[in-house]
């Protein structure tokens, strides 16, 4: 099974605003730190009824930092990040054991997560790959 989300978000500046002296926002202006453009993908592949695999690819296109109303500087770039889950979940007397493993960026992209205008740029960078895991124990009542 899959799911696919995609979002188109034209988020602008209805009236002109003179932010300060030196910065002001047309009509038209896009919102700082909005991408017009976000696309995630996951498919799931059930080998047995107990395991799920699953790849999953967000892709979120360009953006103005925050501070730059007026869109005068160069944009955040966009970016594409490839996840993966391994899953496990099995009924056992009176509860249900789940267990997992995600690696989140797989291929370590390197991307600002965001970035800010302030007379120069600064750019917040994400976290590289990253490897979770977990286990769960949930109880669902013993039969009496």
């Amino acid at each position: 099974d899959g799911v696919v989300n995609y979002s188109f978000t034209e988020a602008q500046f209805r009236t002109k605003l003179n932010l300060s002296a030196s910065e002001s926002v047309d009509v038209g202006d896009s919102f700082p730190l909005v991408p017009k453009h976000r696309l995630s993908l996951t498919g799931n592949i059930h080998p047995t009824k107990e395991w799920t695999v699953s790849l999953s690819g967000l892709y979120v296109s360009t953006r103005f930092h925050l501070l730059d109303a007026g869109n005068v500087n160069p944009r955040l770039p966009g970016y594409f990040l490839l996840n993966g889950r391994v899953s496990y979940t099995r009924p056992v007397p009176g509860c249900r054991l789940s267990g997992f493993l995600m690696v989140n960026n797989i291929l370590d992209v390197e991307y600002p997560s965001w970035g800010l205008f302030f007379g120069e740029r600064f750019v917040v960078p994400a976290p590289p790959s990253a490897v979770y895991g977990g286990l769960s124990y949930q109880f669902e009542g013993f039969s009496k």
